[in-house]
């Protein structure tokens, strides 16, 4: 149920329960000539008085507490034992009015049009018509039972006209609740659902994310999210035109649908990406659910999609799980978009994780020196936020370093040491000004000396956290160049650690095969030929063919 709907239902109850107290205030009125007659006429109407103000306060008092248990009980649409119990409640006493003033000549009669009208506004035509009958055969009773000097024909040919009323009255007011949550219903599919794939709009998608993460919290159970996003989808729709590219986006929304589980909702997140919420599971079955939409995609014949660069419509995936990786709505949203973008980023068409380095490093340092890791993590998220390139570039430099580690046989530390080193070798330039970053022109003389400094600031930066210390060589090293021309202390050869020498031939690639505003990315032969053109001088002779023969069989970088 929507929050909106919620605030409604709460509205409407309010309504419902002052309709109901405004129904005992009138047979309270209908109630007291009667009471006062009797005590007109006695003889002690001090002590009737005292006796009618203690009533009438009991009365207030359980009026209020009805208004309490009336508020909660109308809360859902159909009618539930709080509305049964009411209901009888209200006919016993108008019941007991009617018969008590004058019984089948009683002018209190007209008081049952009163939970008939309530209840067939709240709870539909159907329950209006079933509890018209039940009181028309309460009135029927009251008829057959009769008073002096009335007859049964009379008091039932008398009573025709009321009985007809009341079965307009729930009828009528019964149709247009049904009518107006018709309606509601439909107003509400409108609102939530994306016209062209059939899935969850965006806000929809927002609403109920949020509700399964209270439900998640509540029962202390998980959640997973995946996004996807169709790989090239822009050229397709440049290529072909709109209306194909819209063809997708339905065929996108039939496929995803159909390999949902019960547990699962899917939404159009916006342009060509999706979501999917996914309750209770665990890490495999969430990648299991992504990998299976993955294939149906894959097998589904999308016209042009030969002419992509995977030969087909292809997507990317990111995922990431309450309460493992985010406990926030909005931080598993985030995570689940950092494993969409290193997807994207690894050559597309694959599925991915939420991993951090910076999160498995923080399971590994000391207690005294976590405050000085989240100093270093904000200041990574805050270069991130000034150059985008620099997000995504640390990311792929620790896959393409590790890699070149593992094959060259480095032990698990070892690997570490190189991991945190590649992902915070740029941690520098968070003091260089960003209109240096992102310049589109030549830099000047001055502007280049400063970009120079930042593997000296870098390094400085993690020397207070000791487990980051074997990492400060690699990053203060990570421009050398190999045959002592680089920054900034002009080593050369085997100076240069072999964690800096690796990290200087996939920075330079990864560099190159991204689009950056001054230049164009080089495609993946290019940049390797670049790389070719440089041993000797700007890379290691040995590290470079095993760099290439690793970049060709995983496909890194752009085609």
């Amino acid at each position: 149920m929507s929050i909106w709907e919620n605030k409604r239902k709460e509205k409407l109850a309010e309504y419902i329960a002052i309709s109901f107290l405004v129904s005992l205030f009138i047979i309270a009125v209908s109630l007291w000539p009667a009471l006062g007659g009797r005590l007109s006429e006695s003889d002690v109407k001090g002590i009737w008085s005292l006796v009618s103000n203690i009533v009438i306060i009991i009365t207030v008092i359980l009026a209020y507490l009805g208004y309490k248990v009336l508020f909660k009980a109308v809360l859902v649409d159909r009618p539930n034992v709080y509305t049964y119990i009411t209901i009888s409640a209200l006919a016993l006493l108008i019941f007991l009015i009617v018969s008590n003033t004058g019984g089948a000549a009683s002018p209190s009669k007209i008081l049952f049009l009163l939970p008939i009208i309530i209840n067939a506004g709240q709870h539909g035509r159907f329950f209006g018509l079933g509890l018209t009958a039940f009181i028309s055969g309460v009135l029927v009773y009251i008829d057959l039972t009769g008073v002096e000097g009335v007859r049964i024909n009379q008091a039932l040919e008398g009573d025709l006209v009321l009985i007809s009323i009341m079965f307009l009255c729930g009828w009528l007011f019964g149709g247009l609740a049904d009518v107006e949550k018709d309606i509601r219903k439909e107003l509400s599919i409108l609102a939530s659902c994306d016209e062209l794939t059939g899935l969850f709009n965006h806000r929809a998608f927002q609403e109920r994310l949020e509700l399964e993460l209270q439900a998640a919290h509540a029962a202390v159970g998980s959640l997973g999210l995946v996004m996807l996003d169709i790989d090239y989808f822009k050229y397709y729709n440049d290529t072909f035109g709109h209306q194909y590219g819209d063809d997708v986006l339905i065929q996108m929304g039939r496929i995803i649908g159909e390999r949902l589980p019960e547990s699962a909702v899917a939404a159009r997140y916006g342009g060509d990406e999706f979501a999917i919420i996914l309750r209770g599971a665990t890490e495999a079955e969430v990648l299991e659910l992504a990998e299976n939409i993955k294939s149906g995609i894959e097998d589904y014949s999308f016209y042009g999609g030969n002419v992509l660069p995977k030969r087909r419509i292809s997507i990317s995936a990111g995922v990431a799980l309450f309460p493992t990786h985010a406990s926030t709505k909005e931080e598993l949203i985030r995570l689940a978009d950092h494993a969409l973008y290193r997807a994207k980023n690894l050559n597309r068409d694959k599925v991915e994780v939420y991993f951090s380095v910076l999160d498995e490093l923080g399971r590994m340092v000391s207690e005294s020196e976590r405050g000085d890791l989240t100093s270093l993590k904000n200041l990574v998220r805050i270069i991130n936020a000034k150059d985008r390139y620099t997000f995504g570039h640390s990311e792929r430099t620790v896959i393409y370093a590790v890699a070149v580690a593992k094959r060259l046989g480095w032990r698990h530390e070892e690997i570490d040491v190189l991991k945190y080193g590649a992902f915070l070798h740029d941690i520098g330039k968070i003091e260089i000004d960003p209109s240096i970053l992102n310049k589109t022109s030549s830099l000047t003389e001055t502007e280049y000396t400063i970009i120079k400094q930042h593997p000296v600031w870098g390094s400085e930066m993690v020397l207070p956290i000791q487990s980051l210390n074997p990492g400060y060589c690699i990053i203060r090293g990570h421009h050398e160049n190999y045959d002592g021309t680089g920054y900034p202390d002009g080593i050369k050869g085997t100076e240069i650690p072999e964690g800096a020498r690796i990290l200087r031939i996939v920075d330079s690639f990864d560099a190159m095969t991204s689009h950056r505003t001054y230049r164009d990315a080089l495609s993946r032969e290019a940049a390797l030929e670049e790389l070719t053109r440089g041993i000797g001088t700007s890379y290691d002779p040995e590290l470079v063919p095993i760099f290439i023969q690793l970049a060709e069989k995983n496909r890194w970088g752009r085609n």
